[in-house]
C-alpha cells in the first residue's frame, strides 16, 4: 500500500508506514526517506507557482513519470506514504505519481484522510 501527502499533516506520523519526499526539498528538521527520481526539477515547480498546471503536468509526465518504470517504482515505495509540501487538494505532483501508480498496478494510491 502507497499513500500520499504533505509535510505538515500530523497523522502521518501514526499512520505506522515509512516517510518518503518526493520532492526537492524538506522541511528543516524534519527527517525521512527520499525519493529524487519522482521530485520536480526548479523549472517545473517554478510553472507551478505560476498557475499553469496543465503545462507542469504535461512536462513532469514527460520529463519524470516517462522515463522510470511504475511496477519497480511502486515495488520500491510499498509501504511509504509519498510526501511533499501541497495540503490536500491543491495542485501537487504527488497526485500525478498517484494516478500514474493506479493505472500502471491496479492498486489505489489514496490521500492519507481521505
Amino acid at each position: 500500500m502507497i499513500l500520499t501527502s504533505y509535510f505538515a499533516n500530523k497523522s502521518i506520523w501514526d499512520a505506522g508506514l515509512r516517510l518518503v519526499a518526493v520532492s526537492l526539498s524538506v522541511p528543516r528538521g524534519f527527517y525521512c526517506e527520499r525519493y529524487p527520481a519522482l521530485a520536480p526539477s526548479r523549472a517545473l515547480i517554478n510553472l507551478a507557482h505560476e498557475g499553469r498546471f496543465d503545462e507542469y503536468t504535461r512536462l513532469y509526465v514527460e520529463q519524470v513519470l516517462s522515463r522510470l518504470d511504475p511496477l519497480k517504482v511502486y515495488r520500491e515505495l510499498d509501504g511509504s506514504i509519498l510526501l511533499c509540501w501541497e495540503k490536500a487538494g491543491k495542485f501537487c505532483h504527488r497526485r500525478l505519481i498517484a494516478d500514474w501508480l493506479e493505472k500502471a498496478t491496479g492498486y489505489d494510491v489514496k490521500e492519507l484522510g481521505t
